[in-house]
């Protein structure tokens, strides 16, 4: 029997990040992965993973997923890799996107009134 409630040691680590349209989603492949490769806490094998997760309205959703060996490790690993990929975000430039919508106005329909009367 499993007891799938109960977490094993062995877990995985998940960070997501949204990047405006136009950055260079090798560059910041290559800044998570390095981080995530960097990190004492982080399983070798298997590797940690990137992913280009989603294209949104105003950004585009990147994953980066790896395993760590104590699942009691997972917060704060998550916490650190958000906290030294914020930086590089800032010193390199890169934008999370924003949000932009558009709102037509249109002329009110000739004669509306009259037809209400």
């Amino acid at each position: 029997m499993i007891n799938y409630s109960y977490p094993g040691t062995e877990i995985r680590v998940l960070v997501e990040v949204t990047v405006a349209y136009g950055t260079s989603i090798d560059h910041v492949r290559e800044l998570m992965l390095g981080f995530a490769n960097q990190h004492p806490d982080i399983l070798k094998q298997p590797a940690p993973e990137f992913f280009f997760s989603a294209m949104g309205e105003s950004s585009c959703t990147l994953q980066l997923i790896a395993r760590t060996d104590n699942w009691k490790k997972k917060g704060r690993i998550e916490a650190m890799l958000r906290k030294q990929i914020y930086a590089a975000f800032m010193k390199d430039g890169i934008s999370s996107g924003y949000s932009q919508h558009v709102v037509q106005l249109s002329s009110p329909i000739p004669n509306a009134s009259a037809k209400n009367d």
